[in-house]
């Protein structure tokens, strides 16, 4: 089935299928701009009506004016720059995913700390040239004590009681080692 009405100069014009088939995009792009945070929202280049109808949109909780109000925000990014609102978006996507690799790195390696002890650190500290071995390696051993207290704090009476306070300076320090 053709979808586009023949005109006399041999130019079609779009169906009203392909019309909304095609706004869905510049809804999704809207609904990922109003998910970002404010500071987020501040690296995408959006001209001032497209940044005020998001701000508004952030204001609208639920039901139909919300509908209204993204529908209008994907009209003015149809009008506006919408490769450049793509691409920093997809920017920030892919830096919301490395971040995540690297925390998740992270926390592999310091539960293995935590599990083999000196090996595991020792393991660490070759494969990414850690540059601080003395820091490093007294909070691993702050989190090592700290994590055997928990386990036999959760033996005696199923309960912890006692903070994560290195076992959370051990994983900053890893992500920070492993991020350079």
């Amino acid at each position: 089935m053709n979808n586009h009405i023949e005109n006399k100069d041999d130019d079609y014009i779009t169906s009203r299928t392909e019309q909304k088939k095609s706004m869905q995009i510049y809804v999704k792009i809207g609904e990922q701009l109003l998910e970002l945070s404010k500071k987020q929202l501040d690296t995408i280049p959006l001209n001032n009506e497209i940044s005020d109808a998001v701000n508004v949109a952030k204001k609208i909780s639920v039901g139909n004016a919300l509908k209204r109000q993204l529908s209008f925000l994907a009209k003015l990014i149809r009008k506006g720059e919408y490769e450049e609102i793509q691409a920093a978006l997809d920017n920030l996507h892919q830096k919301d995913s490395l971040h995540d690799k690297i925390s998740k790195k992270a926390e592999q390696w310091r539960d293995r700390i935590l599990a083999e002890e000196a090996n595991a650190l020792s393991d660490f500290m070759t494969k990414y040239n850690s540059n601080e071995r003395q820091k490093l390696g007294q909070v691993a051993r702050h989190a090592i004590k700290e994590n055997k207290l928990q386990l036999a704090e959760k033996e005696t009476t199923d309960k912890i009681t006692t903070s994560s306070k290195y076992k959370k300076q051990l994983f900053i320090l890893l992500r920070s080692e492993i991020n350079e």
